[in-house]
């Protein structure tokens, strides 16, 4: 969640893609309305991504189908001099 100085992602030389996980409408324990930021929101984003992709694959998929449809619906983009993979819409819409 590239975001800095309010959030930044932990970043390593693994990374396939991130998206913005930044004020996203969630609900609390007690199903109060909320807004949260974070990796949790983000990561929650790409597994659902990731899950539809593997459904239109009628599951059947591997790591390397799965990180390739992510790396092709990235874009670079450069954050404080460092390039990282972001997620785009319409690239990935070409997944589906």
């Amino acid at each position: 969640i590239p975001i800095p100085p309010r959030l930044y992602s932990f970043i390593n030389d693994s990374l396939t893609t991130i998206t913005f996980g930044n004020e996203i409408k969630s609900y609390s324990s007690t199903q109060q309305p909320l807004v949260l930021s974070g990796s949790s929101q983000s990561n929650a984003i790409i597994a659902g991504i990731v899950a539809l992709f593997i459904s239109k694959n009628n599951f059947r998929y591997d790591f390397d189908k799965v990180k390739t449809m992510l790396i092709k619906s990235s874009i670079e983009t450069d954050f404080n001099g460092k390039k990282l993979p972001v997620l785009n819409g319409n690239l990935l819409l070409n997944n589906f």
